[in-house]
């Protein structure tokens, strides 16, 4: 405990000296295993990662999903470890582990305290060679496999789309399958084929292991060789040789799908990063598609105002050539026909003119910042290292950059008009089927160690205008985040302008005395910056972040956006369409009508219980006055806090924030008060009716803040429950039985109200059953004490997977800010830790009896409650 403390701590106080200069390690294995490792020493942490050249495109016609469903059978046990046993050693050790299937690859990865690096090594070359696939638990998790399908596709209208138009566009190629697999496929997949396909790829010559953190090369080198380089080197897999053929004309698709809004997607059949094209066909789709200032987003969103949302994409790094896809979400009252042919438009004026200077220069400086802001995560850092590695050699990631930056605004228009033909493009449109009657029904309720004395991970002074000033020195990378959170948020919304604060926060950044909304989205966009604003539950913040060499251009933008503010009438008007759209959109989202409605049954009595965006009544009657009111009352410096957190020293930061930041006046009258959510409402139930192949279904009541000493032995008993892969929920309800793919158990902080949420999703046939193990097991951690082995491994999982949560710049300016406004004070990592270490079984029974009593927790369940 006391090594982990010391770790943390020293992360936490960046005092860590510039990133490790030392070269890739590269290896290949004489089984043919590619081993690259990058020592990175500025935390106590490592991601490892295993890369295996096998996704989608892989499959063939008949038996599609097999990557997929392997990669979830890779977590079900060897004959050393046995089933979840990998997750449970990760997990009892701090760590985080996870993995996904793409197109071209299937990645797993672990990040974890250095010291217990070892372990990974070993888990993940038994896994390699030695899984069980048992038949028990290849149809338990065919189930899973299924529900997480109808999760993320059956009702989900943009996954379905893109699901359509992939397979619209190729006809050949594998890529036209969906990386899930179709659903029959899913059903009919038999644990032969599966074994099968493990010998085929999983093998140390179609495998790539990458590890970049604190640790030793040589060693670790060592390490890799004696546990992955024993096992044998299997029979090259077979290449992927099908070439999609040119499209002979356009296709076009028209779904229908319960929805609240229609979806445009335009793709184009493109080459990948074998192409002299690659580069400027990446280029020109950031200008086209990349932030606020990108031409469909400037001119749909913002100035035509004909789409709620429009964006896009280009995949580069690609094993074989893909697709330039594009889309938009027309806003109510417009016609996915007149949006389509403005989408089209767009691509057009790639082909009729060449790109400006001004936008060239902006996106090459999108992505040589996204460069660097990668460079401070090690998980990032070692994913960027594979990708590159996967497609030709780690090496090419240094010539990315000179690629990009030799591209002409000539080789823009070049390759517009030889890949945006207009003969040959794919679009796909959705079409929202007539939604049905919202149907709400409410019923009656269902029946250790010492502490360490570590210092401050921050400095921190209250400036004479009474705002707070943390700072964080983090010198190591050349970037630096800044929060500046004010207390405004939505628990100051007046009963009948509920979205006030949201509409208020939303527009910051839309206008200032100097600059227009356009104006600042392309001043933070040329450099490669963000700056952006928002308003939650309890405050208001703007978050900013630059390269070192532009910080004082980026808190010019800061300082101006909350300090000048003119709030245009219309971009209100905008923002109140947009709104508006966005709430009628989320109606189709099942897990947050669940979560709007459960909060309203938690806190019946409180703010907390009015969504912060608002209804659709509610913003359409919100005036300019409301929203100059709301900034005058609610925008103060007496109620901020600005964390600053990077490659700048505490002397730098002052200086720059006080100088745009000091003379901001604190109001005379004392802000507003702002009550607590206090007492427990009566459970209720609420049902709302979906058309949809799975219901969701959300429990929940109010908790207790972070500040009550029992709030740590609640984390406790709630990761026990429903908080990991071996958590109890987890296992009855998703391993046991099938039933779901998401399942948990969840503390929400919040300063007037904490809540305990626990939910699920499951097909509509199993909510009884889903809801029964819920309900027993939130009953039976209140009546039995929790094991040894529970109470031991939740408890190292919170204390050591703590440090993940501060990995990075803007990781770290969040936590401050919300330390602050919490008042958990800036010793809040040294009493956690301490605190967490003292749970015993004791205390996880006794406030587990009392906060997850099952009779105390009102319930959402939606989907076709009919059935």
């Amino acid at each position: 405990m006391a090594r982990i403390l010391s770790a943390f701590v020293l992360m936490l106080a960046a005092v860590t000296a510039a990133p490790a200069a030392e070269p890739v390690v590269a290896t290949t294995l004489p089984n043919g295993l590619r081993v690259l490792l990058l020592e990175d020493h500025r935390s106590p942490l490592v991601s490892f990662q295993v890369w295996y050249r096998v996704g989608s495109r892989n499959e063939s016609r008949g038996a599609t999903g097999l990557a997929h469903f392997l990669e979830h059978m890779m977590f079900k046990g060897t004959a050393k470890h046995g089933p979840r046993e990998f997750a449970r050693l990760v997990e009892e050790n701090g760590g985080r582990d996870n993995a996904f299937t793409t197109q071209d690859v299937t990645s797993y990865f672990v990040d974890i305290a250095s010291k217990h690096l070892d372990l990974v090594v070993d888990l993940e070359a038994d896994r390699l060679q030695n899984l069980l696939l048992d038949p028990k638990e290849f149809e338990s998790e065919r189930q899973v496999v299924i529900e997480e399908r109808r999760m993320r596709t059956e009702d989900s209208p943009a996954g379905f789309l893109g699901e359509e138009i992939n397979s619209l566009a190729f006809k050949a190629h594998p890529y036209g399958a969906p990386i899930i697999g179709w659903m029959d496929d899913i059903k009919r997949v038999t644990i032969d084929e599966l074994r099968a396909f493990y010998k085929t790829y999983y093998v140390p010559n179609n495998a790539l292991v990458v590890a970049v953190g604190d640790f030793d090369a040589t060693r670790l080198l060592a390490r890799i060789t004696g546990e992955f380089g024993k096992i044998p080197r299997g029979p090259d897999p077979p290449p992927v040789t099908t070439v999609e053929p040119p499209p002979s004309g356009e296709r076009r698709t028209v779904v229908r799908k319960q929805a609240q809004l229609p979806i445009v997607e335009i793709a184009y059949h493109v080459p990948n990063y074998r192409s002299d094209d690659a580069a400027a066909l990446d280029l020109l789709s950031s200008i086209l598609a990349v932030g606020r200032a990108s031409r469909i987003y400037r001119h749909l969103v913002h100035e035509r105002q004909l789409a709620l949302d429009a964006g896009g994409d280009y995949s580069y790094l690609a094993f074989d050539p893909n697709l330039f896809w594009f889309w938009a979400t027309p806003l109510p009252g417009q016609t996915p026909e007149a949006l389509e042919k403005e989408l089209l438009a767009e691509a057009d004026r790639f082909r009729q003119e060449p790109v400006t200077d001004e936008e060239l220069a902006r996106a090459r400086n999108q992505i040589e910042a996204a460069f660097v802001f990668q460079q401070d995560s090690v998980h990032r850092r070692a994913s960027l290292l594979a990708r590159f590695e996967l497609i030709g050699g780690y090496a090419l990631e240094d010539t990315y950059l000179s690629r990009i930056r030799a591209v002409t605004a000539a080789d823009i228009t070049r390759v517009a008009r030889r890949w945006f033909d207009e003969n040959k493009k794919s679009v796909g449109i959705l079409l929202p089927l007539p939604c049905l009657l919202l149907i709400v029904m409410i019923i009656a309720p269902m029946p250790g160690p010492a502490p360490l004395a570590a210092g401050p991970i921050a400095h921190r002074e209250v400036l004479p205008n009474g705002m707070i000033l943390l700072v964080a020195e983090r010198p190591a990378v050349p970037i630096v985040a800044v929060r500046l959170f004010t207390r405004g948020g939505s628990v100051l919304d007046p009963p009948d302008r509920a979205g006030l604060a949201n509409v208020v926060g939303g527009l910051l950044t839309r206008g200032t005395a100097k600059r227009s909304g356009p104006e600042l989205d392309s001043a933070i966009e040329f450099v490669g910056g963000s700056l952006g604003a928002g308003a939650g539950r309890d405050g208001m913040q703007v978050s900013l972040s630059v390269l070192k060499k532009d910080l004082t251009l980026g808190l010019d933008l800061m300082g101006e956006v909350v300090l000048s503010p003119t709030f245009p009438a219309d971009e209100l008007t905008r923002r109140i369409t947009k709104i508006r759209a966005a709430i009628k959109q989320s109606e189709q989202d099942p897990q947050g009508v669940a979560g709007r409605a459960l909060a309203r049954l938690m806190f019946p009595q409180h703010p907390y219980g009015a969504p912060v965006a608002g209804t659709q009544e509610s913003v359409a009657r919100i005036t300019r006055d409301d929203v100059l009111k709301f900034y005058r009352d609610n925008v103060r410096p007496d109620t901020s806090i600005v964390a600053v957190v990077g490659a700048v020293t505490v002397d730098e930061a002052r200086r720059e924030i006080v100088a745009r930041f000091g003379g901001w006046a604190r109001p005379s009258l004392s802000p507003p008060a702002i009550p607590s959510a206090t007492g427990l409402p009566p459970a209720r139930t609420e049902s709302v009716k979906r058309e949809l192949t799975q219901t969701t279904m959300m429990l929940g009541r109010p908790a207790i803040r972070q500040t009550d000493p029992d709030y740590f032995p609640l984390g406790v008993a709630s990761y026990v429950l429903g908080g990991g892969s071996t958590s109890r929920l987890y296992t009855r309800v998703r391993e046991q039985s099938g039933l779901a793919y998401s399942v948990y158990s969840a503390l929400a902080p919040a300063k007037y109200g904490a809540s305990v949420v626990v939910g699920a999703q499951t097909r509509t046939a199993e909510v009884g059953k889903v809801l029964d193990l819920i309900r027993a097991e939130m009953s039976r951690i209140g009546r039995e004490p929790v094991t040894d082995h529970e109470l031991e491994l939740a408890k190292s999982y919170l204390i050591g997977s703590f440090p993940m949560r501060l990995d990075t710049s803007r990781k770290v300016a969040d936590f401050l800010v919300a330390i602050e406004e919490q008042g958990l004070g800036l010793d809040y990592a040294d009493r956690y830790v301490e605190r967490i270490g003292r749970v015993t079984a004791a205390d996880v029974q006794r406030v587990a009896a009392r906060y997850f009593a099952p009779d105390a927790f009102s319930q959402v369940v939606v989907g076709d409650v009919s059935q």
